[in-house]
Order: C-alpha cells, then sequence, then structure tokens
C-alpha cells in the first residue's frame, strides 16, 4: 500500500521537476490542468511511475484520476478497457481552495481507495476551511480506518516560493507530514 508520506515526496519531486512549466502557466487553468492530469506525460503519470504504479489521469467515475496496479484489474478484463476491483490512488485535482473542494473530498470517500489524494493551492492555510474539510470526513463510516492508515491526503500548493504541504486526515485534526 502506497503511504500519505511517499506520495507526497513524489509529488514534491516531480512538481520540483517541472517548476518552471507550472509556475509559467499558474494562471492558465486548462493548460495548469492539463499538465497535472488528462495526458500521457502529466505530472501524475510522473507521480505513478515514482510509486511502481500505472495511472490513469483522466476521470473516472467523476474522480480526476487514478493510480492502480495490474491487481487492482477485474480478472479478464479486456485489453484497452478499464474496470477495476479496487484502486490504489484516487486523485483529485482542483485549482481554487474554497468551500467546493468538498466536492472532491465526497468522491474520494465513496470511492474508498487504499489511498485517496486531493491537492489544491491556497496562499496561506486556511483553518477554518480545513476544519470544515475535516468534518466532511469525520463522520463517514471508514473516518477510523483512514485515521489509522493515514489514507486520506490533502495536498495544498503555494506558488510563490513554489511548495507543497502535505496533511493527513486523523480524528483530531489534520496532521502535517
Amino acid at each position: 500500500m502506497i503511504k500519505s508520506f511517499d506520495f507526497l515526496q513524489a509529488w514534491r519531486t516531480a512538481a520540483s521537476n517541472r517548476s518552471a512549466q507550472l509556475l509559467s502557466s499558474w494562471t492558465d487553468y486548462k493548460l495548469y490542468t492539463s499538465l497535472i492530469l488528462n495526458n500521457p506525460t502529466c505530472l501524475l503519470v510522473d507521480v505513478g511511475n515514482a510509486l511502481g504504479l500505472e495511472a490513469y489521469p483522466r476521470d473516472y467515475y467523476a474522480v480526476d484520476g487514478l493510480l492502480y496496479s495490474q491487481q487492482d484489474f477485474v480478472p479478464g478484463c479486456p485489453k484497452g478497457q478499464f474496470w477495476f476491483r479496487s484502486l490504489s490512488v484516487a486523485f483529485e485535482h482542483e485549482n481554487t481552495f474554497n468551500r467546493n473542494v468538498f466536492q472532491e473530498i465526497a468522491h474520494l470517500l465513496i470511492l474508498r481507495a487504499r489511498l485517496s489524494v486531493v491537492v489544491t493551492y491556497t496562499p496561506i492555510y486556511d483553518q477554518e476551511l480545513m476544519n470544515y474539510f475535516h468534518s466532511n470526513i469525520q463522520p463517514c463510516h471508514h473516518a477510523s480506518e483512514l485515521d489509522l492508515n493515514e489514507s486520506f491526503l490533502m495536498i495544498l500548493g503555494r506558488r510563490d516560493p513554489l511548495e507543497w504541504d502535505g496533511y493527513v486526515y486523523k480524528k483530531e485534526g489534520w496532521k502535517k507530514l
């Protein structure tokens, strides 16, 4: 199972390798998102490679992207089709850090991936919003599993300087990695 810390480190490395591209397209959401998702050479693919996983860097049942192993496939799945019985990593990307990030969180909670990741952006840590996001996870029937395994990761990115802070869901609050 991929750990939150390992994903965060792979994300930081992949983003650092593409820092010039990321910074130059920061305010062009369509271009910026295409660097993260939706193409075979995107950042999520780089992260998957670093973690020894394959990437599905486009929408899959309303989640932005997936990382998977061959064991995640339904046995006998036809070549070129993607039918999963489990997910190694479910990934959501949101350009705007606001209350609507709850939608990304909700997508991840119903998928029950071994690791759920939201990447979003904020110039400062907003305790009120993070508390709100925490309150969306806490009553979930598998919240204790997310806490125990530290398997719900929020990555908050900042532009100047380009930095990535990781926070895992814990019952008592977010734990910074």
